[in-house]
């Protein structure tokens, strides 16, 4: 906490280093960064919006969804050049990516989930797999995946037919293991990696 607020802070050789805010921030958080540490993504909140920001070489850009929406940066891939998150879009919690900081694009939702929640939270280190969760048409919470071909169900029910909500929370740099968690109905919390075989 700096100045009263949450401030994004960066480590280096155990020395800490306040980053700085957009203009009129009050707070700020950094989530992820890139594999040179160059890279720094997160939020930044603006008259209390939080606004999805990456810093390079501490310098902030703001990744711009624009409207008053709201918007994290959760992952990035390892050279930062692909950025991924969530932003409220319409109203609804959008799963989207930035590409060299260009404009956002959403990511596509679950069959019968369109104007449900979907969140992005990491990325292979190309960015060619991205991770997180979405919910389903039963208003379900599930791991999923985006590739080049579009959004993919992780499946939990061969693990856990029970199960309830799920999610996945990191990949492997070549992007074919992923690791998340699911809930059973005890309130249970199970992790869980899929492999790509």
């Amino acid at each position: 906490t700096v100045g009263g607020g949450n401030r994004a802070t960066q480590w280096t050789d155990e020395v800490a280093v306040a980053l700085e805010h957009l203009a009129s921030g009050t707070a700020s958080r950094a989530q992820y960064c890139s594999s040179d540490g160059s890279i720094i993504v997160g939020s930044c909140t603006v008259a209390g919006v939080e606004r999805a920001v990456y810093w390079t070489n501490g310098t902030i850009a703001d990744l711009g969804i624009g409207g008053g929406a709201t918007a994290i940066a959760q992952g990035c891939s390892a050279d930062g050049s692909i950025v991924v998150g969530h932003a409220t879009i319409a109203g609804v919690i959008t799963a989207v990516k930035w590409t060299n900081g260009g404009a956002a694009v959403a990511l596509g939702t679950l069959s019968g989930g369109a104007g449900s929640l979907h969140r992005a939270l990491k990325c292979s280190a190309n960015g060619g797999v991205i991770v997180g969760d979405a919910t389903d048409s039963g208003g379900t919470q599930r791991a999923v995946y985006w590739d080049a071909f579009g959004i993919h169900q992780l499946d939990t029910d061969a693990i856990l037919p029970e199960q309830g909500d799920a999610i996945a929370t990191g990949v492997s740099a070549n992007g074919d293991v992923i690791g998340g968690y699911s809930q059973d109905p005890n309130l249970i919390y199970w992790p869980l990696v899929w492999r790509n075989t």
